[in-house]
């Protein structure tokens, strides 16, 4: 039954998992998938979120819904590929799971014990194999990104916050004076576009030089709708925005990385430009006298190009 967090006659909010017991207290529980409950047994996961406010315990009971919905999935498909949020998620449900706490490694050194363990029943008798005999490099070889996220966190704790490629993306639009335009974000998305599907939406501290060059092969082997190459100047275009992004994203959470995507050379750049003849005096005139028959914006463009010598983006951005 859905415990409801806020109602004022015109709007309900409720959310799943929470239920109260006397004097207020809030706590989330939730029934156990079956087709685990060899591994984690039939009684239902049952937990206090500390806090009497249904608003806070609305945000605790999602965040640890995402945490066993990680942590779950990672029990039925060990390999299974995560997203970085999903990884930490998986890991603070996992750890929780073995009775063990964040950061609490040099005051409980006996729970790394409790954590081999759960990765010997995980990775079978090969890794204990390497671990028996001294093999660490083969075992280490062996663990999962969640299993290396589960001895980090019970190590060193939660930690900063993971910033990830579309994270940075968030923060670019967020503050760019164009970030409500729908065909802006489009636009400007393409190279961003073609880096989560080449490689996945990483840390920023994940991506590499190696990234950068695919990408940029990705993008140069890229054609327009009419089936033609994109020139080499919207390549270094869609480019510059990608690297727009990764830069926000460091600056904005103070990060102390490089960028990857900087000073990255797109072969041959510049000599698939086409070279146009300049306009003579009487083309000019011309262009003028048809600038004056219609007031639209089209001829107001020309016109203005005509005073200035500006570029056509120039005009039409301003």
């Amino acid at each position: 039954m859905a415990y409801l967090v806020f109602s004022d006659g015109c709007m309900t909010v409720t959310t799943k998992y929470v239920f109260p017991k006397p004097g207020g207290s809030l706590y989330y529980r939730r029934r156990k998938p079956r087709d685990l409950s060899d591994r984690l047994g039939t009684v239902d996961h049952v937990e206090s979120l500390r806090t009497k406010d249904p608003v806070a315990a609305a945000t605790r009971a999602a965040r640890k819904t995402a945490e066993l919905d990680a942590y779950w999935e990672s029990l039925r498909n060990p390999e299974a590929s995560f997203t970085p949020k999903e990884t930490q998620a998986a890991a603070r449900a996992r750890l929780k799971a073995l009775r063990l706490e964040p950061a609490a490694a040099a005051r409980n050194p006996d729970g790394w014990w409790r954590i081999i363990e759960a990765q010997e029943d995980e990775h079978g008798h090969d890794y204990m194999e390497a671990r028996h005999h001294g093999r660490e490099d083969v075992a280490d070889s062996t663990l999962t990104p969640l299993n290396k996220e589960v001895q980090r966190l019970f190590e060193h704790g939660e930690g900063p916050k993971l910033v990830t490629m579309s994270d940075a993306k968030t923060l670019y639009f967020e503050h760019h004076t164009k970030g409500d335009d729908s065909r802006f974000v489009r636009d400007n998305s393409r190279a961003y576009d073609a880096l989560l599907s080449m490689a996945g939406d990483l840390p920023l501290q994940a991506y590499t030089r190696a990234h950068a060059t695919a990408l940029r092969d990705k993008l140069r082997a890229q054609q327009t709708p009419a089936g033609k190459p994109l020139s080499t100047a919207t390549v270094r275009r869609r480019w510059n925005t990608l690297v727009a992004m990764f830069n926000k994203g460091k600056r904005e959470h103070g990060l102390n990385i490089g960028n990857p995507f900087e000073k990255i050379d797109i072969p041959r750049e510049g000599a698939d430009a086409k070279k146009r003849p300049t306009f003579t005096k009487e083309q000019l005139l011309t262009i003028a006298a048809a600038c004056r028959k219609l007031d639209d914006e089209r001829r107001h463009i020309l016109a203005i190009q005509l005073d200035t010598g500006a570029r056509l983006k120039e005009i039409v951005g301003l």
